[in-house]
């Protein structure tokens, strides 16, 4: 019998590998497709980046320990320009319970995230990555964008509707 309940976990656990192996073949387009899930919207920016809420205002998931420990959410505009995300925050500090702005770019490519408290040395940082000066936008404009058409302008080419492979 323990014999017989060994083999059912073996080909559970190989059948649940299988699944698991196979769904890893679409991870990538559903980066740039996934809307969210029932209880929060996702906003993709540029791979592994998202914006997502779940009820209590936009966040970014920041990979830097040191910058995600501020518990900084509720960011009012965003954008991508020239493959670097771009963020402007205003609002109560979640630390401190003090009116804040923060501004906070993230160049994946070189894998730098950073914020500031100072637009000045914002702007200044960030003219060692692009030339453009950071337009940003209204996060729920950007959120009724990708909703009404599943494309934002920064996603790359492949990713366009009209690019993506049609399952037939």
């Amino acid at each position: 019998m323990a014999n017989n309940m060994n083999k059912t976990k073996q080909i559970l656990l190989l059948v649940f590998c299988a699944v698991s192996a196979f769904n890893c073949g679409n991870d990538v387009t559903d980066f740039y497709t996934k809307k969210g899930g029932w209880d929060y919207k996702r906003i993709p920016l540029i791979e592994p980046y998202v914006a997502t809420n779940g009820g209590t205002g936009w966040g970014v998931q920041f990979y830097n320990v040191k910058l995600r420990d501020e518990n900084w959410s509720d960011i009012s505009r965003i954008n991508v320009i020239d493959s670097i995300i771009v963020i402007h925050w205003i609002g109560v500090s979640k630390i401190t319970e003090k009116s804040d702005t923060t501004w906070s770019f993230i160049v994946p490519k070189r894998k730098i995230e950073a914020k500031f408290r100072n637009e000045k040395s914002y702007l200044d940082s960030l003219s060692y990555y692009t030339n453009e000066k950071p337009v940003y936008r209204e996060v729920e404009e950007v959120w009724d964008q990708f909703k009404k058409n599943t494309y934002l302008e920064w996603f790359p080419e492949k990713h366009k509707p009209e690019n993506r492979k049609k399952d037939n």
